[in-house]
């Protein structure tokens, strides 16, 4: 599961409750904080984005606009990486929380009238699909199904 992975990241037991006294890596910590820094510079309109006359409506406009007074241009995908980063971050937060342990309440994720959830999922998929050129959207050429073990497997795999 899901969460269950996220969760062993974070400590031994899986415990949400001991979240706050988690066991992040230094590296992950290290690479989480210095991102925001590094975003909440460019997205809030500080000093250093005026100083630069690099205030613009994006925080990705902002970036390019510093970019140029360097001699650096943005990745192609860093408008997209932007808009990813928050609605993913969120979701995965949500899935730790455990509020999608229930099928009911994954189901409601692909159900497109269903809720605000629903139409962030199919934004996180687009964006993830701009940004690393997979096409989620696309069903597999093979059928899978379940194996004894609940793993997921083609039938071309599984033993009559």
């Amino acid at each position: 599961m899901l969460k269950d992975s996220m969760l062993a990241r974070r400590n031994d037991n899986r415990n949400l409750n001991q979240y706050e006294s988690s066991s992040l890596s230094k590296e992950e910590f290290f690479s989480v904080i210095m991102i925001d820094w590094f975003y909440q510079v460019i997205a809030t309109k500080t000093e250093l984005v005026k100083e630069l006359n690099a205030e613009a409506v994006l925080p990705a406009d902002s970036l390019a606009i510093i970019g140029k007074h360097v001699g650096i241009t943005p990745h192609s995908k860093t408008r997209d990486l932007f808009a990813l980063a928050p609605l993913l971050a969120q979701f995965l937060r949500m899935v730790e929380e455990g509020i999608y342990d229930e099928p009911v309440a994954i189901q409601e994720l692909f159900t497109p009238t269903s809720s605000d959830a629903a139409r962030d999922i199919s934004l996180i998929i687009t964006l993830w699909q701009k940004t690393t050129g997979r096409n989620l959207k696309q069903m597999p050429n093979s059928t899978y199904a379940l194996n004894g073990n609940g793993q997921r497997v083609s039938q071309a795999m599984l033993v009559k």
